[in-house]
């Protein structure tokens, strides 16, 4: 795990055409292409899913991708205590041999409303694939925006594998 840099993040949100709510809207960091996802898929879970499910439903989602950030929604990505404080710290990334350490943190995290781990993004290094882990997540759905219709595929058969609830919504754009 490493500390990304609101500098790099920033760049890279850019690059990947992510916008990022204004901080005086009062809704948090919130994320969002700016041209919307290509696909969305919904997975829904139950209020009392074994953990070893939701853990295989993370997984599949984080084989998209080598290496994923996690950024916060309210707060900053130093108070979740994945790593020693930094001011400069946007986000953190976890390296693809890291995947198992970031599905734990995410299926184990306080999700409690006020916690700065209750909302969370996770985005895929290249800025191509954003997940959506919030205090909305129980009743409406963990979701999950993909720009690439191959990795929707391969990600729909993986869940579908599993045995999944989920949804899918596209974009034609």
């Amino acid at each position: 795990m490493r500390s990304i840099t609101v500098k790099h993040l920033d760049q890279l949100l850019s690059r990947a055409a992510i916008r990022v709510a204004a901080a005086n809207t009062g809704i948090g960091r919130e994320l969002a292409f700016r041209e919307g996802p290509r696909r969305t898929v919904v997975v829904h879970l139950a209020k009392a899913e074994p953990l070893g499910y939701v853990r295989s439903v993370i997984s599949r989602i984080l084989d998209l991708s080598e290496e994923w950030l996690l950024l916060t929604r309210y707060g900053a990505a130093s108070d979740l205590g994945v790593l020693p404080a930094n001011r400069d710290m946007a986000a953190i990334s976890f390296a693809g041999t890291e995947r198992q350490a970031l599905v734990e943190f995410l299926c184990t995290r306080p999700t409690d409303i006020g916690s700065v781990a209750a909302d969370l993004y996770v985005l895929a290094s290249g800025g191509e694939t954003l997940m959506t882990w919030d205090h909305h997540t129980a009743a409406e759905g963990l979701e999950v925006n993909l720009k690439s219709v191959a990795d929707t595929t391969r990600l729909l058969t993986s869940l579908n594998g599993l045995g999944a609830e989920l949804e899918l919504f596209y974009s034609a754009g």
